[in-house]
């Protein structure tokens, strides 16, 4: 254990000295005056959670430490000791922060005389903070502290359930499968009166597949105290098979974090938001919000688990990349990122909009590298994205992630969230040229033999469809596309309408509706690369004005009328 130690006078810095000596078994850090500043040390002993000894006034400590400190779940024990040393006195975070057992520890080898105030240790009751410490447990109904010591100190018997839930009778104190919640996601939950657990269970799974978890993944379901009646919520909990944890407005308000705000629901419970508040607040230390509020029909859901229990690494498609083609789901998941691991060139196009993120990448061919980073970073306990461009289940990554989820441990989960493909962004530009049956092919060969490429191609040409070329050129494939023309003109007319788009999305976007013939001239010109998407069209395809056209055929239906607008 590391432990601070903070003095002002010759006799305090001896006193110190003592200390350290007395304590062989731990590493102190020592304030020294003049060199090092106060509020500085005092900080980071919070940041830390490391013990924080006072040699001096009581009022200095008080006033030094007032600015950090926070919840009695997570503040640092503070002792403060005279400097000749008669007394020792904890302070601060007494039980869960074990101040008291160091205090007692501290005056027993410097031979002082401990001051120790906790109501519940002067009269020798039961004290469930202790409990939890002591059991090794995780205290997430923190109001139920003070209930259950005045009933202790009142010389009533304290009841606990351990393992049974729900238990049969009303309990002081739960624990569950030997601990209190510790681990896992907290469903926060705000309805209407009257919701069934049908239909809150179904939104709740709805809610669950958003972040790629599932029910086993719940340990609590959260909520305020006006709804421990609710019938849905008390049946919900039931079948989980999980405690339902409901907290008192003014604990809501208090808890910390920037939470979906709503003057309705602040005008009829008393506080702007229940299901986000609660469920960090049932979580516990090191909670965050993994889904935000989401509504429906009188039910509102949110999710909240520490970074620990977040195994859900998200694989994101970006699209074009320009930022009005992005998702909202895609722009959440980057949000909520710890880490973005992608190619080089779709990171260079988040950097503006994520210049505090970590980013990570590999070079072109190292794809499966990529992959094993994001379940290295993940694993320690890092919210990880990964991007692609375009939809990464289309020669994306989503398939090699769920590939590798069998070489891997740790219980991980892909949830893949898709983008706008370049068939789609490029096909918009240009007009409608994929508006019937289409397939994508890509003339890249570093993963399939070109002779499959061939096959494909002639097959969709047999089946008069309109096609979508990705990864028509490069440098060193800059005849790939003539060849693939050359393919389909066995079967398909060189002067079939065709066009392709340049770096959609991008900065030099351009697109030029052609034919066939002109395609293989493009190519050899050097006006094709990677970043162009090719498309040809079917036999009913047209160019109408400056756009390039596949019918579906509603002109030709029976019945339709021709009249002119």
């Amino acid at each position: 254990m590391q432990i601070r130690i903070v003095s002002f006078t010759k006799k305090g810095r001896e006193l110190s000295e003592r200390i350290e000596k007395a304590f062989p078994e731990h590493v102190f850090l020592r304030y020294k005056k003049g060199e090092d500043n106060l509020t500085e040390f005092t900080e980071a002993a919070f940041k830390g959670n490391n013990p924080l000894l006072f040699i001096g006034a009581m009022g200095i400590a008080v006033r030094t430490i007032a600015p950090f400190v926070e919840d009695k779940l997570k503040d640092p024990p503070v002792i403060v000791i005279d400097e000749l040393g008669k007394h020792v006195i904890p302070i601060l975070s007494g039980h869960i922060g074990g101040a008291n057992e160091l205090a007692l520890s501290v005056a027993e080898r410097i031979e002082a005389i401990p001051v120790v105030t906790t109501a519940t240790d002067l009269n020798q009751a039961f004290s469930v903070d202790l409990f939890a410490k002591e059991n090794n447990l995780e205290i997430v109904n923190r109001e139920g502290i003070a209930r259950t010591s005045m009933k202790a100190l009142e010389g009533k018997p304290i009841t606990i359930s351990v393992q049974n839930y729900p238990p049969k009778n009303d309990v002081d104190v739960m624990v569950l499968d030997g601990l209190f919640i510790k681990s896992g996601l907290v469903v926060g939950v705000g309805c209407k009166r009257g919701k069934t657990t049908t239909e809150i269970q179904a939104f709740v799974d709805e809610c669950l597949e958003m972040i790629g978890a599932t029910k086993s993944d719940i340990s609590a379901i959260s909520s305020i105290d006006i709804k421990a009646d609710e019938e849905g919520l008390i049946e919900l909990s039931k079948e989980l098979s999980v405690p339902f944890i409901t907290f008192e407005k003014d604990l809501l308000e208090k808890v910390n974090g920037s939470f979906s705000s709503s003057d309705f629901v602040k005008s009829k419970v008393g506080v702007d938001n229940v299901c986000e508040r609660s469920a960090v607040l049932a979580r516990g230390k090191g909670a965050e919000i993994l889904l935000k509020k989401q509504s429906r029909d009188g039910i509102t859901v949110a999710i909240a688990g520490t970074k620990k229990d977040n195994k859900t690494i998200y694989v994101v498609g970006m699209g074009p990349g320009t930022e009005k083609l992005i998702t909202p789901e895609a722009k959440e998941a980057l949000d909520r990122a710890d880490t973005i691991i992608g190619y080089t060139v779709y990171l260079d196009l988040l950097k503006n909009r994520y210049p505090e993120k970590e980013m990570l990448s590999t070079p072109m061919t190292k794809e499966v590298e990529r992959c094993r980073i994001c379940f290295r970073e993940a694993a320690k306990g890092k919210s990880v994205a990964m991007v692609c461009s375009g939809d990464p289940g289309v020669y994306g990554m989503a398939s090699i992630m769920h590939e590798l989820l069998d070489e891997v441990n740790g219980n991980f989960r892909i949830k893949v969230i898709p983008g706008i493909t370049a068939a789609m962004s490029g096909a918009a530009i240009l007009g409608a040229p994929i508006n019937h049956d289409f397939c994508v092919i890509s003339l890249s060969d570093l993963l399939t033999p070109w002779e499959l490429i061939e096959r494909r191609l002639r097959a969709a040409a047999e089946g008069d469809l309109a096609i979508a070329i990705y990864n028509p050129s490069s440098r060193k494939r800059n005849d790939y596309l003539g060849r693939a023309c050359s393919i389909l003109a066995e079967t398909i007319e060189l002067n079939r309408p065709c066009g392709y788009v340049k770096n959609i999305g991008r900065d030099g976007e351009t697109y030029r509706v052609c034919s066939m013939a002109d395609l293989i001239e493009a190519e050899s010109k050097g006006e094709i690369d990677m970043f162009t998407t090719v498309f040809i069209g079917n036999s009913q395809t047209r160019i109408i004005g400056d756009k390039l056209v596949t019918p579906r055929g509603y002109l030709s239906k029976p019945g339709v009328s021709n009249e002119k607008i």
